[in-house]
C-alpha cells in the first residue's frame, strides 16, 4: 500500500504538518518507535527532535521545555497581523 501526503499551498509558509506527518509515517513504516517531534519556537520557524515520544515527554518535563502551541504558520500570520496594525497606527498618527 502506498501512503501519499501532499503539502498544501499556504502562501509564504510551508505545510510543515504534512511534511512532519509524511516523515513520521516513513519512520513508522520502518518499524522504529522514534518520531519527529516539534519543539515550540514562539515564531513561524519549526524545529524537531527525533526520538521516542515518551522519552521526549519526560525530557521536556524535566527541563521545563516549552510544548508546541499552535501551528507555526498561524503564529507567523499572527505576527504579520500585529506588524500590519503597528504600521497602520504609525501612518494614521503622522
Amino acid at each position: 500500500m502506498e501512503d501519499r501526503r501532499s503539502p498544501k499551498a499556504l502562501g509564504d509558509s510551508h505545510d510543515t504538518e504534512a511534511i512532519e506527518a509524511a516523515a513520521n509515517r516513513a519512520v513508522e513504516l520502518s518499524g522504529s518507535g522514534s518520531r519527529f517531534i516539534p519543539i515550540a519556537t514562539g515564531d513561524q520557524t519549526v524545529n524537531w527532535v527525533f526520538g521516542k515520544p515518551e522519552q521526549w515527554d519526560q525530557i521536556a518535563k524535566d527541563f521545563v521545555l516549552p510544548s508546541v502551541h499552535g501551528k507555526p504558520a498561524d503564529q507567523g500570520r499572527e505576527f504579520e497581523r500585529q506588524v500590519g496594525e503597528m504600521i497602520m497606527r504609525r501612518e494614521v498618527g503622522n
